[in-house]
């Protein structure tokens, strides 16, 4: 997560040449950005509480009138840990013999400041990288040292190092995802993606290091070494039985349902209605999920040289990523897109997965602050006039993820574009709150006619929304239900079975669960705790009443365990929603006094203790 770039060996119009790449850099994060200038004896460290495009980096390159020979670096910030409005968390990271530009997550960071006692425990993850190398180098080689540090991290990283003494750089990666153009054994300029370096190759070949691999440079920008070292730190996590244990012990409310006799879907379920039996329609009329032939898939799949995955963090695509890397000999380029509600958690876990598995992972961000601005105005338009069916405008920020993915695979010769998603996770309750009744197994064009002008309407009776959320509510919409590309969902062919994917991602993968939750599902959604608060406050439901219910027809689990697990996944997550609140600034005491309205106007008529 963020861009690292480099100028190396380039002498002709270095200054613009380097604006324009870290302008392209943005893409991996729009947070903050920093540089470092290195002319002769000269070093300069300039870094930004803002976007790499601002007046203060063209004054700063326009005023220094640096040499044809210098070297210029520079870091484009997708904040993970440590605020960007204290530059001491913003890159590069200077200590006493080592200068490092990051890209990526340490997820062992906290756990490595506590067994080396180190003093500047700063928020920031990459702070340790400094840290461990001067713990590590007074007696040792420049290499010799390196696998030292890496042995005690774990994550995701890739580097650019400075040495000051030995006036070396040293550039790494676990993933894949450096890029560089070189002339002859010289490397001339490098960056996070393989696109952007290409723009700037002028015919030299781009070549990328392999994940787990490296290259030592001397100060002529020759390569001195390649290396191989992969991230061995590991901080074990809780299982998702842990944290369930651990939430049995507290005691909280429910509503009282009546509920399906067969599933577990309540009587304020939209659309919803019982036979004699107490067996609900939607059982009534279910077919069972048929899984398609895998010979398709791998036919499909072996007509492409790469793997593009949307890789949101969380347990879907996490598996997803894992299982196409065990099963096809490809190369996998996992793509996330940051629209300011990406937990932390879900960054983690994609530093983990992506770090120990050595795949290429391109992050796509959003200018986050004014998406969260976005977010914010769309739920201050929806706490005035708090209608259930428009809760979904909420997400409406990250309805082009299609988008993002399409214009990833184009970057990319031959390739395809995977999505990973449960067959169990229809959300058709949401259109029914919305008084579009529920199309199986796929909503059809009229639904969706029929949606949009719901949403219309709600728009015009209330001049809230019309707001500078609008576009992305708008785009989000189409790009969501009208633009649907082509993908392959591998969920079609291979069984989505919950607890192998959970054990496969704790035991291989080091994969961290919610500890405010007993559900793995989600848990990467800033979003979701508080929309789906809101379900549980209104209907006594949630989105996880409906993926157990699922579950339940298909023969997964019994009824007797779906009901056990919703009273602990639809435990409201008020820790998780204060977050999301915090993040798009809106006073918690304030919303949560607002949602009084809806407790009062719930379809719940009676809650108890348990």
């Amino acid at each position: 997560m963020c861009g690292i770039f480099g100028i190396f060996e380039e002498e002709k119009n270095k200054d613009n040449l380097f604006y324009d790449l870290g302008s392209l850099s943005e893409s991996r994060g729009k947070e903050a950005s920093g540089l470092m200038v290195l002319d002769g004896p000269e070093l300069v460290i300039k870094k930004y509480s803002n976007k790499f495009r601002n007046n203060r980096v063209k004054e700063f390159l326009r005023a220094q009138k640096f040499t044809k020979d210098a070297k210029y670096f520079g870091h484009t910030r997708l904040e993970t840990s440590g605020s960007n409005k204290d530059n001491l968390n913003n890159q590069p990271v200077e200590t006493e013999r080592v200068i490092v530009l990051h890209n990526g997550i340490i997820t062992n960071y906290q756990e490595i400041n506590k067994k080396f006692n180190f003093k500047k425990n700063l928020d920031l993850d990459s702070f340790v990288i400094n840290e461990l190398i001067e713990h590590y180098i007074t007696n040792n080689s420049i290499l010799e040292t390196m696998a030292n540090v890496f042995y005690e991290l774990e994550g995701e990283a890739s580097l650019l190092i400075y040495f000051k003494n030995e006036k070396k750089f040293l550039i790494y990666t676990n993933t894949g995802s450096i890029y560089y153009t070189s002339n002859e054994t010289k490397i001339k300029l490098f960056s996070s993606e393989e696109w952007i370096t290409k723009k700037f190759s002028s015919n030299l070949k781009v070549n990328q290091i392999k994940p787990f691999t490296g290259v030592l440079l001397n100060d002529n920008s020759e390569i001195e070494e390649l290396f191989k070292f992969e991230l061995e730190g590991i901080n074990r996590q809780k299982t998702i039985e842990q944290i369930r244990e651990d939430l049995v012990s507290e005691t909280y409310l429910q509503p009282v349902l009546n509920r399906c006799s067969k599933c577990i879907l309540p009587s304020t379920f939209p659309y919803i209605d019982f036979d004699e039996k107490g067996v609900c329609n939607i059982c009534n009329n279910y077919e069972k999920y048929k899984l398609l032939n895998i010979e398709e898939i791998t036919q499909e799949i072996d007509k492409y040289e790469n793997l593009i995955i949307g890789f949101s963090g969380g347990r879907d695509s996490s598996y997803g990523v894992y299982l196409i890397d065990k099963l096809y000999k490809k190369n996998i380029i996992a793509t996330s897109y940051d629209w300011g509600m990406v937990t932390d958690l879900a960054r983690r876990n994609q530093a983990r997965v992506c770090g120990k598995l050595g795949i290429e992972h391109i992050w796509l961000s959003a200018d986050i602050q004014e998406k969260r601005k976005n977010i914010k105005k769309n739920l201050l338009a929806w706490l005035s006039k708090p209608h259930i069916g428009m809760l979904p405008i909420l997400m409406a920020g990250d309805k082009v993820w299609q988008k993002k993915l399409r214009k990833t695979a184009k970057l990319k010769d031959k390739s395809c574009i995977l999505q990973f998603q449960s067959p169990y996770e229809a959300t058709f309750f949401k259109h029914g709150f919305a008084g579009i009744k529920p199309d199986f197994p796929k909503m059809k064009t009229i639904s969706k006619a029929k949606l949009f002008i719901y949403y219309l309407y709600n728009f015009i009776i209330n001049y809230k929304y019309w707001n500078r959320s609008l576009l992305d509510s708008f785009l989000g919409f189409f790009s969501f239900y009208f633009r649907r590309s082509a993908f392959i969902y591998p969920y079609k062919y291979y069984k989505f079975d919950e607890s192998l994917i959970e054990e496969e991602l704790s035991e291989k993968l080091n994969w961290e669960f919610d500890h405010t939750t007993g559900t793995s599902w989600r848990i990467g959604d800033g979003t979701a705790p508080f929309y789906n608060y809101v379900y549980w406050l209104h209907a006594g439901f949630t989105e996880n009443d409906s993926f157990r219910s699922y579950q339940i027809r298909e023969g997964v689990i019994t009824r007797e365990e779906a009901l056990r697990l919703i009273k602990l996944e639809n435990i409201p997550r008020f820790e998780r929603i204060k977050e999301y609140l915090d993040l798009i600034d809106l006073d918690y005491d304030f919303v949560m006094n607002k949602l009084e309205k809806i407790k009062k106007n719930s379809l719940v008529k009676e809650w108890s203790s348990y």
